[in-house]
């Protein structure tokens, strides 16, 4: 959590454990050296000022201590704020998630995975 002045300006959400991903309904398989980050929120007052990519980069910072190899986080390819967040974070790209669901038949197509890069989805095993 990010306060100025003790006010709430943003969150981030980390794990090291295995964690369901809803907007692609499966489970992510984190990798013992490896975290995730997600569901992170600026609130409407702060937006355009830096927050995103810095909390961001805070939490990269604390699990690296740790001795943490690589940071994970995600974003729809249709939501240009957080692409460009993400970005101004400075993290590489790690893969295309495709998922779909027909008539109940769920399908998830994966193109350009960073090797480098352990946790896996569920699925891909």
């Amino acid at each position: 959590m990010a306060f100025t002045n003790g006010e709430p300006v943003a969150y981030l959400f980390a794990t090291t454990k295995d964690i369901w991903v809803d907007e692609i309904k499966d489970w992510l398989i984190i990798s013992p050296d490896e975290v995730y980050l997600y569901d992170a929120l600026t609130f409407p007052k702060y937006r355009g000022k830096m927050i995103y990519p810095t909390i961001i980069q805070h939490g990269v910072e604390y699990y690296k201590e740790l001795c943490f190899k690589n940071a994970l986080i995600f974003t729809k390819s249709d939501n240009r704020s957080s692409i460009e967040g993400i970005e101004n974070a400075y993290f590489k790209f790690y893969k295309d998630v495709k998922f779909l669901s027909i008539f109940g038949l769920k399908l998830w197509i994966y193109k350009n995975r960073r090797y480098c890069v352990q946790s896996r989805f569920k699925n891909e095993f």
